[in-house]
């Protein structure tokens, strides 16, 4: 059923034609701002325009008339947006009025800005104009470059009349000098606007009562500050003295539900455009929100309550987009807002012997005991029921996952969850009905659909994070921890966690993006080693979630370990598995832990136990998570690889049998890394190289061409090594290993995994890739030979003479030298001729030494040109663009590929899924020179595919 529209707000767009990227802009902002920030307050603002508004263009009418006489009239529009640049427009027939104070006629735009500025009540009039150099072109006739003039200084003299009298300011307006300038200012001027249109909004009808209920102003302080707590984000209490949740949150998204007829966003399409503002959401609505652990469900519950508890948005020095910009939400201020978390609730239950059927009575009466046993600070159960019949409540039931679906209690066995589900199904029609505000949280399989329906509450899934919401959390989170060195940090961990593909699924989690804050603050970097980093982000996890039982931390981790492993062997099951199996059912679990229970008895208690400690995991370590069916899996399949790595070696067993095992196997490739990098970390580095060293088994020619993960599996563990002392005789080998896979690894992926590493640990020593002995780039020239080229786009032919071009592109170490060089890349003496100054460099999103550099400017690669001349003595350029074809066609102008005139698979670092060229899709540049058979007949690599080149001209 479609909701009554609340208002309908008009937005004009009026300009000559010389801004159409700012028009375009214009009602792409207003689109943006339409869908996720006024529609889901129900609010329907439209913008209208000469050319977005249909309208039938009559042969007797010109075309302002059309206009005119089909779009709403100046004055029925609440806000009036006008663009200028260079011209005013043309001017009108005689058939409208002369400008009175000019005798001339006016053009279409001065028609419609002062028939909106003499309306009898004005709209909101706003006016830009874009800051661009005037030009009028050699090539233009004199009449039009006349005209030119004419047009630029009727816009000097518009702006001029209306904006000053005199030497007096009588008006305002925006220049800007970009499309994104115009953009920001458009979109907080939009907002600003309409907000104050709508600034006594309507209400929804609340309850009539003859006395208005109170809300004890003890009970909000007590609730402020309870739900200001965030132990659960991840600082410690020493670290969290001073820091608060409204200075760390940022706002929970939800995807926007498609419209009738509408086809479901797909989830790559999320990241921009795609949500809503779960406030917002629970402002119109009672809801269901499920989410994955580390979601945020829990801190948005606090934030709920801070907020109607507290009254206000908090400000923020942060920049937010409009589409993340919350705002009060005014139907859940005035109520009771309770918080009634489901983990601390259940043990409160009195459940029956047979199903557990619960009444509305019966669970408003567990609400009232659990209420008078926490005593919040001014609240009681009877002032709650009240609040509750006169349907005041804002009533936050939060994890309903983590009610047990039974338990043994008094002798008999009881039904908790079943109880609390029948309980809601009779209890929300009516709390709703009465005017009641509900908020039900779980993860996704905590409800299974049919039980999601009986409830009959709107779900709003709560989604990750976006990358701005990232980026905003990161900097919030260590402006909040360390005022004064906060911004350095989070530039500092965004950079690291750009250069980590490896970490994206941390970043998109909450609960996952802050253990990686708590772990880089402790030294300003993240771990290399991939097991610290694993293992500190676990500890942080089941910290959380066990603050009232933080002896068992170690315990649950263990149990956790020896699922893992038993997914990954089948040990117990007797099935030997070749690959980790991803699920595992709950029965399984109990007799893992059964078993596990007997072999431990001390620490492990009785085997009865089993399957209370299965839920328990199951709900409450957000690590290990049920799933359909009765199975579960771990939150992400790096967690099971790294506590099977961890149970493999308590296990005692035989590291080079595991090793000679699962080496070829791509599946137990992390497990492996992660079991080499524990060695590392327990044991010494020679111990840890030899258990490994049956990998050097494997790296001759022929084990190479048929099975070369076993390589794959080395470079990754070198790369660790590498990284906590010398590996000797390990440096020869690999490097062979790798020059050879060049000749006989035909899968690009895997030439990309065996050279990522080797520049990862700094081995590649190839010509032209790194540094020579004086720290130089050590470039490999190749002779180019004369010939011609015909360039595109009837440009023309152009002769190209001998010359020499280096044999790879500038690779991430070449470049680093310019940077770090005190007479490099700050060196103004480089910049000399360029329109720019020296400035930041932007960092490499693929930092590997032997990967091509990459986000740098055509101006960097000038000013590195100009350095590298005077450190080698001889001229260096980018190529012409002549010179650049030629030598990509190798030569021959008949080819468009450096190898032929057809693409050929595999020969490219390109995304050959897009017109069905090939299979290969590696989303990342590559190591310099892994495409031999993408080579010119020149030997010069990477001419396609991998990376942009710029030329000189």
């Amino acid at each position: 059923m479609k909701k009554e529209v609340k208002s309908i707000i008009r937005i004009f767009v009026g300009s000559p034609g010389d801004v159409e990227e700012e028009r375009e802009a214009a009602f792409e902002v207003i689109d943006r701002l339409n869908s996720h920030h006024w529609r889901p307050r129900n609010i329907a603002v439209k913008g209208y325009g000469w050319d977005n508004t249909h309208y039938p263009k009559l042969i007797t009418n010109s075309p302002q008339t059309d206009i005119e006489t089909s779009l709403p009239k100046m004055s029925e529009y609440d806000i009036c947006v006008f663009i200028l640049c260079h011209r005013l427009g043309t001017p009108l027939d005689e058939s409208f009025d002369p400008l009175e104070d000019e005798g001339r006629q006016p053009t279409g735009t001065e028609y419609e800005f002062y028939g909106a500025l003499g309306a009898e009540t004005p709209p909101q009039i706003l006016l830009y104009r874009r800051m661009m150099k005037f030009s009028a072109e050699a090539g233009v006739d004199r009449k039009k470059r006349r005209e030119a003039f004419e047009q630029l200084e009727l816009v000097d003299d518009f702006i001029e009349k209306n904006t000053k009298e005199g030497k007096t300011f009588t008006g305002d307006y925006h220049k800007h000098k970009t499309d994104d300038d115009f953009k920001t200012r458009l979109e907080k001027d939009l907002t600003a606007l309409v907000n104050r249109l709508l600034k006594t909004p309507a209400q929804p009808d609340k309850p009539k009562i003859d006395q208005p209920l109170s809300i004890p102003s003890s009970y909000l302080n007590w609730l402020r500050h309870k739900a200001s707590d965030i132990s659960l984000l991840g600082l410690d209490n020493k670290e969290a003295h001073n820091v608060r949740l409204p200075q760390v949150y940022v706002p929970a998204i939800t995807p926007t539900p498609a419209e009738e007829g509408e086809e479901k966003k797909a989830p790559w399409n999320m990241e921009r455009g795609g949500h809503d503002l779960l406030l917002t959401r629970l402002n119109q609505d009672s809801l269901y929100l499920p989410g994955a652990p580390g979601r945020g469900k829990t801190t948005f519950c606090n934030w709920v309550c801070w907020v109607v508890a507290s009254g206000a948005i908090p400000g923020d020095d942060h920049e937010l987009a409009a589409e993340y910009r919350e705002e009060l939400p005014q139907d859940l201020l005035g109520r009771l807002p309770i918080l009634c978390r489901l983990r601390e609730f259940w043990g409160h239950m009195t459940c029956r012997k047979d199903n557990g059927d619960w009444t509305r009575a019966q669970l408003e009466t567990a609400l009232c005991n659990w209420l008078d046993k926490k005593k919040p600070d001014g609240l009681t159960s009877t002032l709650f029921l009240e609040h509750l019949k006169q349907g005041n409540c804002l009533l936050i039931i939060d994890g309903f996952d983590e009610v047990p679906p039974s338990r043994e209690y008094d002798g008999h066995v009881e039904y908790p969850r079943a109880a609390l589900l029948s309980g809601l199904k009779k209890a929300l029609p009516h709390w709703i009905e009465t005017g009641n505000r509900i908020l039900l949280t779980s993860r996704p399989y905590g409800l299974n659909p049919g039980e999601r329906q009986g409830l009959g509450l709107a779900e709003s899934e709560i989604s990750a994070l976006t990358g701005d919401l990232q980026r905003l959390f990161v900097q919030r989170w260590f402006h909040a921890a360390d005022r004064e060195k906060g911004k350095i940090k989070a530039v500092g961990l965004l950079q690291q966690l750009d250069a980590r593909p490896d970490l994206n699924e941390f970043r998109t989690n909450p609960m996952l993006l802050t253990a990686l804050c708590v772990k880089y603050d402790e030294g300003s970097r993240l771990p290399k080693d991939i097991h610290d980093l694993y293992s500190a982000v676990i500890n942080q996890v089941l910290h959380n979630r066990y603050l009232d039982r933080a002896h068992e931390v170690a315990k649950v981790r263990r149990r956790l370990g020896v699922i893992a492993w038993e997914m990954h062997s089948g040990d117990l099951a007797g099935k030997q598995r070749s690959v980790p199996d991803a699920e595992i059912h709950e029965e399984e679990i109990e007799g893992v832990l059964i078993d596990y229970a007997r072999s431990k008895p001390h620490d492990e208690g009785g085997e009865d136990e089993a399957a209370d400690k299965r839920e328990d995991l199951l709900s409450r370590s957000g690590l290990l998570l049920p799933t359909e069916n009765n199975q579960a899996e771990f939150y992400h399949l790096s967690f099971q690889d790294f506590l099977a790595a961890e149970r493999f070696v308590r296990s005692g067993q035989s590291v080079e049998d595991l090793v000679a095992s699962h080496a070829g196997t791509s599946q137990w490739r992390q497990t492996l890394l992660f079991l080499f990098a524990r060695l590392t970390s327990r044991e010494d580095l020679d111990t840890a190289l030899e258990r490994f060293s049956v990998l050097g088994d494997y790296l001759d020619r022929d084990s190479l061409r048929q099975n070369p993960r076993p390589a794959i599996l080395l470079g990754d563990c070198l790369e660790i090594a590498q990284a906590r002392g010398e590996i000797g005789e390990w440096s020869r080998i690999y490097r062979q290993t790798c020059y050879a896979a060049l000749e006989v690894v035909e899968n690009p992926e895997h030439r990309e995994a065996l050279f990522r590493a080797l520049g990862a640990a700094g081995l590649d020593d190839r010509p032209g890739v790194g540094l020579d002995e004086n720290g130089l780039p050590d470039i490999a020239w190749q002779d180019i030979p004369a010939g011609e080229v015909t360039l595109s786009g009837n440009a023309g032919a152009f002769p190209v003479e001998t010359f020499r071009l280096s044999r790879y592109p500038v690779t991430n170490a070449q470049f680093q030298a310019f940077i770090d060089d005190d007479k490099g890349y700050k060196n103004p003496e480089w910049w000399a001729d360029l329109e720019v100054e020296p400035d930041k460099s932007w960092s490499s999103r693929w930092k590997e030494d032997n990967h091509p550099r990459e986000t740098v400017s055509w101006y960097e690669a000038m000013a590195f040109c100009a350095w590298l001349s005077d450190r080698l003595g001889y001229r260096v350029s980018p190529p012409t663009e002549w010179q650049w074809q030629h030598a990509a066609t190798s030569g021959n102008p008949g080819q468009d590929y450096p190898w032929g005139s057809e693409y050929e698979s595999g020969r490219a670092n390109i995304d050959e899924t897009v017109r069905g060229a090939g299979s290969h899709y590696l989303r990342r540049t590559t190591a310099v020179g892994i495409y031999p058979q993408g080579d010119s007949a020149q030997r010069v690599s990477d001419l396609a595919g991998n990376v942009w080149e710029w030329c000189l001209n």
